[in-house]
């Protein structure tokens, strides 16, 4: 089963109007597909409950008849039990602008709660960004299962030390000091055991703030790509712009030397004759004064910068 595969397309290469148009096509093709996905999942759903009541194991082999992958047919099931499962009509607007490689992951039911929620505060936009989260977080509870366990292990160290200590001493000296030399051997071992402890504790403390320390690299990371992605822009709306002025200055430059040209001959303006036709190119004359008065007000010099306007010296 084909589906639309949505790609970057750079809409800033359009005029304004144009660019709305698309986005608004964009938006409502993505509308009739996440409606397309979630009636499929619900079919396919309904038919797998009906031949599990019915104890027919043969639902993997009626839905590949239909030209549906195992992967793409449980996607399907999932879209649909996610949009049923969300009490937010909010959550499931947003579910249906993401990505669909993005839905995929987030439909899922082993699917990170947190990770979720990410998305749906639009922290998350991209399928990579959102493996990324998961791969951190679940790092960062294998660290702080670890450290527990070790928490754990300290708790019952202590635990066995005032055993110990409880134990009945036998009012026989030489049974009392032979017990005693026990009981010194068996502190010196724990707290061997104890210093262990605290030194893997504090490894386990030192890897965590690592992690720690590494999602907040992610996230500047992150924050510098935005600003790249920027200036990427921004380069590429200067070279339209290089572009059409290049092609306007061709123009000007064909307009000036192939219709403009016969007025420069003194026996074509010796041969207009009227006083009104004189006024007329006299008027030609004046417009294209004031034309390029006010294109040498707006150009900038060597040194200056316009901002929005005012023209700043540097």
């Amino acid at each position: 089963m084909n589906e639309i595969a949505p790609n970057d397309f750079n809409y800033s290469l359009l005029d304004a109007k144009t660019k709305e148009f698309l986005e608004e096509s964009a938006n409502i093709i993505y509308g009739i597909q996440s409606k397309s996905a979630y009636e499929i999942g619900k079919q396919l759903a309904k038919a797998q409950e009906k031949l599990a009541q019915n104890r027919y194991g043969c639902f993997e082999e009626w839905f590949r008849s239909l030209g549906f992958k195992k992967t793409k047919a449980y996607e399907y099931i999932n879209h649909y039990n996610f949009i049923r499962s969300q009490s937010e009509q909010l959550n499931i607007e947003k579910f249906e602008e993401l990505p669909k490689k993005l839905q995929a992951q987030v439909a899922k039911p082993s699917a990170n709660p947190e990770v979720n929620q990410a998305v749906f505060n639009r922290d998350i936009k991209t399928h990579k960004e959102y493996k990324e989260l998961e791969r951190r977080l679940k790092l960062k509870d294998q660290a702080l299962e670890a450290v527990k366990g070790e928490l754990e292990r300290v708790k019952q160290t202590k635990t066995t030390e005032k055993i110990i200590e409880k134990e009945v001493i036998p009012q026989d000296y030489k049974a009392t000091q032979d017990l005693n030399k026990q009981l010194l051997g068996k502190n010196k071992d724990l707290a061997d055991e104890l210093d262990s402890v605290k030194r893997s504790l504090r490894l386990k403390e030192a890897s965590y703030e690592m992690l720690e320390k590494e999602t907040s690299e992610a996230l500047a990371l992150k924050e510098s790509i935005e600003h790249l992605r920027a200036d990427k822009e921004k380069l590429e709306n200067s070279v339209t712009n290089i572009f059409n002025l290049s092609k306007l200055v061709t123009k000007f430059e064909d307009f000036f030397d192939e219709e403009m040209a016969p007025l420069r001959f003194k026996t074509l303006i010796q041969g207009i004759g009227k006083d009104a036709q004189i006024e007329k190119l006299r008027d030609i004359l004046t417009l294209t004064e004031n034309w390029l008065d006010e294109m040498n007000k707006i150009i900038p010099e060597n040194g200056r910068t316009i901002i929005e306007g005012e023209i700043i010296n540097e």
